[in-house]
């Protein structure tokens, strides 16, 4: 009898659910699916095992069939009971196959339909819903948020201007105020926190440039070429009719055109939206901190604007020198925002008085000693 083909070979099995996704991340419903499948997936390999098992035995039975066909029945020839067994074989084998891919078919759209409901059933649980509209509400934040900030950048532009006078009137009272106390306060604050060096360049720039400018601005030919210079963003002019606003034994005209200049300068560096400027060569990082030091005040400014959060953070103290000294309004204007935006402060730009009286109370707090 010839070797019978071993019919206790496993058949290969499904692709296990486990390897496409871990089970801890589904829902008990959705493991509970799975496991079902799995149950139902060793049940189909043990009904093709017991139909090869079937098969087999029907083969054998057909063998031994032919056997006695050919021992009963002379007339046939060996080679046409072959033909004929493996015909009957092969019909055999194709009705079973037939049988067996109808019953798989007919499981796995059984299977397909409970997945479906169960995920059906699944999508309609409240949590769900929750997820899908908490990140529908997310999706809905990031796309107005521009809008939201526009709209937002407009109305304050717009309630500024309309509060435009009451604003200059406050600014014009409180910078009296702060200007008839400006000089003790430099002197003492500045010369106990910020340090010599800075208490040393005010006094030779008030010394060496702005006394000797504000005992020759005497009549009315002189201040008004100093307050076209101060309009024009000169920052020591600037510095001069601050002097002069603050100074008691100055004219009375004299004083009070100082401090309408001043003032006016002042709101229009504080205007509510300020436009950045940017290289157009693209320079190096190092050729940027380098332009710091130009000599031309719109290189200035752009190399400060341009100035990375870490290294404003790192050298405060620089940048507090440019935004009180510097000799171009612009590059100040530039200076005191990158200064806000890092120690979060809210003063008025071009307002040295409040800005070193500040400075002087919290540089401890962002400057820390080098080791």
């Amino acid at each position: 009898m010839p070797d019978q083909p071993d019919t206790s070979e496993k058949l290969p099995s499904a692709p296990d659910l486990n390897q496409q996704m871990p089970r801890s991340s589904l829902s008990a419903e959705l493991r509970e699916i799975l496991e079902f499948n799995e149950r139902e997936n060793q049940k189909h390999r043990d009904y093709f095992l017991m139909l090869y098992k079937l098969t087999a035995g029907a083969m054998t039975a057909l063998v031994i069939f032919i056997g006695a066909l050919i021992a009963f029945v002379g007339w046939h020839t060996v080679s046409d009971i072959r033909k004929q067994a493996q015909d009957a074989t092969s019909e055999e084998i194709r009705a079973t196959k037939e049988k067996s891919q109808k019953a798989m078919d007919e499981e796995i759209q059984n299977m397909r339909k409970q997945i479906t409901g169960r995920l059906d059933a699944e999508f309609q649980t409240p949590n769900i819903r929750e997820m899908v509209g908490d990140a529908a509400r997310r999706q809905t934040q990031l796309a107005m948020m521009p809008l939201i900030t526009n709209e937002v950048k407009t109305q304050v532009s717009s309630g500024v201007h309309a509060e435009q006078g009451a604003i200059q009137e406050t600014l014009v009272s409180q910078t009296h105020k702060a200007l008839d106390d400006m000089k003790p306060v430099i002197d003492q604050t500045v010369a106990s926190r910020v340090g010599a060096a800075v208490d040393a360049a005010v006094k030779t720039q008030v010394d060496t440039q702005i006394t000797p400018r504000i005992q020759q601005l005497q009549n009315s030919e002189q201040i008004s070429e100093l307050v076209t210079q101060a309009e024009s963003g000169d920052g020591q002019s600037f510095d001069i009719l601050a002097r002069i606003a603050g100074d008691q034994s100055q004219q009375a005209g004299f004083r009070n055109t100082a401090i309408r200049t001043f003032t006016a300068v002042m709101m229009s560096h504080n205007e509510g939206i300020y436009s950045q400027l940017h290289f157009n060569d693209n320079p190096t990082p190092e050729e940027k901190l380098a332009r710091l030091q130009s000599n031309e005040a719109l290189q200035r400014r752009a190399a400060i604007d341009e100035l990375t959060p870490d290294y404003v953070k790192d050298h405060l103290d620089q940048l507090f020198g440019i935004m009180t000294s510097d000799p171009d309004l612009g590059a100040r204007e530039a200076a005191y925002q990158k200064f806000k935006s890092v120690t979060g402060n809210n003063f008025l730009n071009l307002d040295n008085a409040t800005a070193i009286s500040w400075w002087t109370k919290h540089r401890d707090e962002f400057v820390k000693p080098k080791k």
